[in-house]
């Protein structure tokens, strides 16, 4: 798997005006919390508005799961297997793993946010 960089998952969506990046960062966010919601999770509130603060934040909450925990959430994100298993085998695993459920999370808002208009 190639270097992944904190704002790689932002960068895949594409050519978007700034308005809708800074946009998308904070739906990206209610998104990720949303799905916490339905795994029976909770966080703080995230109060920042840079991607670097939400992988930092999305890191440091994936890393203190426990695994069935962690599962549970990468279920209900909807990160395919194959890309699991790809990553478990590397190093900054989590590092990789955040950057795979903000991409995620990033999709489904912007294709929620595409096909509603």
């Amino acid at each position: 798997m190639e270097e992944l960089s904190k704002t790689q998952w932002l960068e895949k969506i594409g050519v978007v005006s700034e308005a809708f990046k800074n946009t998308l960062i904070l739906e990206t966010w209610r998104q990720f919390q949303k799905d916490l919601y339905s795994c029976g999770l909770e966080t703080a509130e995230f109060k920042g508005n840079y991607v670097d603060e939400l992988f930092d934040f999305t890191f440091n909450y994936i890393k203190e799961l426990d695994g069935a925990k962690l599962q549970d959430l990468l279920y209900r994100v909807d990160i395919p297997e194959s890309l699991l298993i790809n990553c478990s085998m590397e190093e900054g695993y989590f590092e990789k793993l955040t950057d795979l459920i903000l991409n995620r999370e990033a999709m489904k808002v912007f294709f929620r946010s595409h096909y509603r208009s």
